[in-house]
């Protein structure tokens, strides 16, 4: 651990008034205020977004409690997100409340959502599957994109750009129209950078650089139709080319001409609003997630995900300490690719949900219980309480017991038998886990703090199995792992100076050979340090990992230190101008290799300057 992050606690000796985004609808499915709320929630606003100086959203999710990343390459790459522990295809990601990610693999690729669309993002740690189903045994990573409003202009509208190293080059360009019943709002960017070499191979292809572009735009509007309805559309659409460095798995050479895959992701939704009463308010929606993905490499390949959702919930407040939220999901997936379909290419989805929330003074109290029926792998329930003891003024202490599943993917349930080495197993059950969790937080004036503990046990856990006779490997649910972990969060004005303090200390074992969980680390902690004055923000900032575990040996890829340094000019309250150095001692460090060919590189040194205008 890094001694002097751990001092901040003993000085945090201040006179000033946090401020904090105070409103949530992740964690419960309904609003509720952050402060009171009984699960681990991290709130990102768009402020927070421009100020982290990050490059992309893993980037900016490195400097949240419980997560880690580790890239395949430069931006753009495949990039494994860890959460408590756990690998992405056990986070339920959400883009604007429609669940996005490839159904063949499970998981979403967060460094394909550009910042630019991005407005806030709500993360809850801990199981939630018994609010939103399949895949939430870490949490929830939720991304709402930009459809903020300026209420003082009738028309109104922004423009930036960012250049830096290895030749990037970022424009962004929005615009919004606002009246008293509809409000629209627009955004287009483009990205462009060269890359840089980013493993450690330096003979043939994979010695060269490898670049990304990407473009977005994004629509949003709501309309206010009367004092009881509220209409609410969004789309989002992004595409993108990544060049990667990889090896022909058989043969054991680098791809001649090197790899390349285009990625183009389409997310749109329909929402209406209906408030019956002061106590009784309908929510419906119908949305969309699209996701192609066309490689060139080894082999060519096209893989296609199509996925239709909606909802219908309803939030009744019983009297004044007791709501009731009950809802139905329903999804539909439709998957294909270019070579051999998959066994099975469409399957269903229907989940029920139904929660209730008591606040009664200095006692709070949540249960929720969901229901799901699966075409591919049959029904499961999932459950979950927590309960509150305490005054957050003072200390609040949670109490809490979940449970949670992932869902098996359709590569692991439906890959073709066609393929020589691996096939799909369809009598694949769900993996399943328990939660225990202890959380004791607090806010006052001077400081924002909460400290959790817990303990999670994940069992039918998929593993892919060898059969040395037929020589094909065949996915199946044998394995088992526990996770025990701790999270400190803390945020104090000290002396002038904002201070923010993340740290996660864990263990991921599996149990099977009592070896920890490759792609964790034990501990990870992110100290940001900043000051305000008249026209000025000066930051500093620190990310400290103890190394990644990489193989059945457990070895490691050594820790880190990582410092940046940022700066942000206001000479006006439309104009920002900022400049930031990542990586200032141009550490090299590694979070990820391929076998045992070569590491790959994370960025040395790097600068970027950036301008933003809005009128």
């Amino acid at each position: 651990m890094i001694k002097a992050f751990h001092l901040i606690p003993l000085m945090l000796l201040a006179t000033h008034t946090l401020a904090t985004s105070d409103v949530v609808v992740t964690a419960t499915r309904t609003q509720s205020s952050k402060t009171d709320s009984l699960s681990a929630t991290t709130v990102i606003t768009a402020k927070d977004i421009q100020e982290s100086g990050a490059a992309d959203l893993t980037e900016l999710l490195k400097q949240t409690p419980g997560v880690i990343a580790s890239s395949s390459g430069s931006r753009g790459s495949n990039t494994s997100i860890f959460l408590r522990g756990m690998p992405a295809n056990k986070i339920t990601v959400l883009i604007d409340g429609v669940p996005a990610g490839s159904a063949t693999l499970g998981s979403m690729a967060l460094n394909h959502i550009p910042l630019a669309a991005i407005e806030r993002i709500e993360i809850v740690r801990g199981p939630v599957s018994s609010l939103y189903g399949a895949n939430a045994m870490a949490g929830v990573i939720q991304v709402f994109t930009n459809k903020s409003f300026n209420n003082d202009k009738t028309y109104s509208g922004s423009i930036g750009t960012t250049i830096g190293n290895y030749d990037t080059i970022e424009l962004r360009l929005g615009s919004q129209y606002h009246s008293n019943r509809i409000n629209i709002s627009g955004n287009i960017s483009g990205t462009h950078t060269a890359g840089y070499n980013s493993t450690t191979q330096r003979t043939g292809t994979n010695s060269d650089r490898d670049g990304y572009n990407e473009f977005l735009a994004s629509l949003a509007s709501s309309a206010t139709v009367n004092s009881k309805t509220k209409i609410n559309l969004t789309f989002f659409h992004t595409q993108n080319t990544v060049e990667f460095d990889s090896r022909d798995y058989y043969t054991g050479t680098d791809i001649a001409g090197g790899s390349y895959s285009e990625n183009t992701i389409q997310n749109g939704s329909g929402e209406i609003i209906f408030k019956l009463n002061d106590a009784v308010e309908f929510n419906s929606k119908i949305g969309f997630y699209s996701e192609e993905t066309d490689t060139t490499s080894t082999t060519d390949s096209l893989i296609i995900t199509d996925r239709l959702y909606g909802h219908f919930k309803s939030d009744v407040e019983i009297d004044d300490n007791n709501t009731l939220t009950s809802g139905i999901d329903i999804t539909n997936e439709d998957v294909s690719r270019s070579s051999t379909d998959y066994q099975v290419q469409e399957q269903g989805n229907i989940g029920f949900f139904s929660q209730i929330q008591s606040n009664l003074g200095q006692f709070d109290a949540i249960a929720s219980m969901r229901y799901d029926d699966n075409e591919a792998y049959g029904d499961f329930t999932t459950g979950s309480i927590a309960i509150g003891f305490g005054d957050i003024e003072q200390a609040k202490l949670t109490l809490s017991y979940g449970t949670a599943f992932r869902a098996p993917t359709v590569n692991e349930l439906y890959w073709p038998d066609s393929d020589p080495y691996y096939h799909g197993n369809p009598d694949l059950n769900p993996e399943k886990s328990q939660n225990y969790e202890l959380t004791l937080k607090g806010q006052t004036e001077l400081i924002d703090w909460s400290y959790t503990v817990f303990h999670t046990e994940i069992t039918d856990m998929i593993e892919t199995a060898y059969n040395s006779n037929t020589g094909i490997s065949l996915p199946k649910n044998i394995d088992k792992a526990e996770i025990n972990g701790m999270e400190t969060v803390l945020g104090a004005y000290l002396y002038g100076f904002d201070v923010s303090l993340t740290s996660t200390a864990l263990q991921a074992i599996d149990t099977k050979t009592d070896k920890h969980v490759n792609g964790t680390a034990d501990i990870t902690e992110y100290l940001s340090i900043s000051r305000s004055f008249a026209t000025i923000t000066v930051k500093s900032d620190f990310l400290y990992d103890s190394g990644r575990y990489v193989d059945n040996d457990n070895s490691t890829l050594g820790s880190y230190l990582i410092v940046g340094m940022e700066l942000n000019y206001h000479p006006k309250e439309s104009i920002n101008i900022g400049f930031r150095v990542n990586n200032v001692t141009d550490k090299e460090y590694f979070t990820n290799r391929s076998g045992t060919a070569f590491l790959y590189r994370n960025p040395g040194r790097n600068y970027k300057l950036s301008l933003d205008y809005s009128f």
